[in-house]
C-alpha cells in the first residue's frame, strides 16, 4: 500500500510539474448568469482566501458572472508540495478552473496584491480579457539575485525583509497570526501555518521576489486600473508611476489606505466598477 502510495505521488508531480497539467481550484464564490456574460474573476493574495472578496461582490451589477477562487496552496484548494506556485502557472489554474465552469468572457480580471500579479498573467494568456483591476500590486523590477542591501532604496529593503520571512518560518507564520489577532488583515483571515509555509515560502519566491508583471504590463493594451494605498509599506509608488506614464490605457488612484482590502480601497474599486460598466 505505501508503495502504491508512492507510486501514485511520483506519478502526480510529473503530471503537474513536467506534463505542466492545471489544477482545478476551489471556488468559494459563484455566479453563472450565462457562458457569454462578462465575467468579472477575483483573485486574492498571498496567505489569503477568496473571503476577501466578499465586500465587492454585491457591486456587481446581476447581469453578470462572477468568478471568487482559492489559488493553489491556498485556502480550500489543493496544497502541492512542488514548483507550482509561479504567477504564470496559477494563472494557468485560474483560466482552467474558470472555462471548466463553463465561461467563455469577455473577462475582467481583479487582483489584490500577489493576485494582480496573477490577474497580469491571465490577461497576458487569454485573448478574451476586456480589462484589469489590478489592487495594492507589489509591482518590483528588482533582480531576484542582486542581494546587496542598499539602505535607501524601499525596494532592497523589502526583499532582504522577504529573504528574512523565508529563513524563519516560525517568526514569519507568528507574524500572520498577529495581524489576524489584531485584524490588520481586511475582511478575511489570513491562512497561513506551519503546514501551509511550503506554498506562502515558493508563492513569496518565484511569484514576488521573481517577477516580470511590469514588463508585461507595458506590453498589455487593454485597460488597466491600479487603486493603491499611500500608506502601504510594500508598495513602491515610483514603479507604478513608471508603468502608467506615457499609457493612456492605465488609469492609478491612490487612496489614503494601507495594504488591505477595505475602507478607501473598497470605495476606490467601487468607482472602477461603476466607470467599467
Amino acid at each position: 500500500m505505501v508503495y502504491l502510495q508512492r507510486s501514485l505521488a511520483a506519478i502526480d508531480r510529473f503530471i503537474r510539474t513536467t506534463l505542466r497539467v492545471p489544477f482545478r481550484l476551489h471556488v468559494r464564490y459563484k455566479r453563472i448568469v450565462s457562458p457569454t456574460a462578462p465575467t468579472y474573476v477575483m483573485i486574492h493574495g498571498l496567505a489569503d482566501t477568496g473571503n476577501l472578496w466578499r465586500p465587492v461582490i454585491n457591486m456587481l451589477p446581476d447581469n453578470v458572472n462572477y468568478i471568487v477562487l482559492d489559488l493553489l496552496g491556498h485556502g480550500d484548494s489543493r496544497h502541492f508540495l512542488g514548483q507550482v506556485y509561479r504567477s504564470d502557472y496559477q494563472a494557468r489554474n485560474v483560466l482552467a478552473t474558470c472555462l471548466t465552469l463553463g465561461c467563455i468572457g469577455p473577462y475582467t480580471f481583479i487582483g489584490h496584491s500577489f493576485g494582480s500579479i496573477v490577474a497580469i498573467k491571465c490577461a497576458k494568456q487569454y485573448p478574451n480579457t476586456k480589462r484589469l483591476i489590478l489592487c495594492s500590486p507589489p509591482l518590483y523590477t528588482r533582480s531576484i539575485s542582486d542581494r546587496r542591501l542598499d539602505l535607501n532604496d524601499t525596494e532592497s529593503i523589502l526583499f532582504e525583509i522577504y529573504r528574512q520571512s523565508l529563513k524563519h518560518p516560525k517568526g514569519t507564520v507568528a507574524i500572520y497570526n498577529l495581524i489576524n489577532a489584531l485584524h490588520l488583515g481586511g475582511p478575511s483571515r489570513t491562512a497561513l501555518r506551519k503546514e501551509t509555509f511550503w506554498a506562502f515560502r515558493e508563492t513569496l519566491y518565484s511569484g514576488i521576489m521573481n517577477q516580470k508583471a511590469a514588463d508585461d504590463l507595458k506590453r498589455l493594451k487593454l485597460p488597466i486600473d491600479i487603486v493603491y494605498g499611500k500608506l502601504d509599506p510594500l508598495i513602491i509608488s515610483k514603479n507604478i508611476t513608471a508603468i502608467a506614464e506615457h499609457r493612456p490605457n492605465i488609469k492609478v488612484k491612490a487612496t489614503l489606505s494601507d495594504h488591505a482590502l477595505r475602507g478607501p480601497m473598497v470605495k476606490a474599486i467601487k468607482n472602477v466598477l461603476a466607470n467599467s460598466n
